[in-house]
């Protein structure tokens, strides 16, 4: 299992856990497709590396962590168009948390 892996299923506990819910499913949907894409791809082995040392720092909150991402999902040119299609229901989502 990778950390990228790892990360979306602490998303999927973290979510779990909630009891407010106040997001519908579907605003994580895209964002986990986009990491799931990101750790299948090996050309975007660079970024998938970058977003690796951020999710795997368990001591920084797991909100800050998904918030960091967001740089590097839009600066990448490689994902940047497909980050940018779905960044509103992401961006919804990570700041909701």
């Amino acid at each position: 299992m990778t950390v990228l892996r790892d990360f979306i299923d602490e998303i999927a506990s973290e979510l779990d856990a909630r009891t407010d819910k106040p997001l519908a499913p579907h605003h994580w949907i895209s964002f986990v497709k986009l990491l799931d894409t990101i750790d299948r791809d090996d050309e975007l082995g660079e970024l998938r590396q970058k977003m690796e040392q951020i999710v795997s720092q368990r001591d920084v909150r797991f909100q800050d962590r998904c918030l960091a991402l967001i740089p590097l999902l839009s600066a990448d040119p490689a994902i940047a168009a497909a980050f940018t299609g779905r960044r509103r229901a992401a961006i919804t989502a990570l700041a909701a948390l």
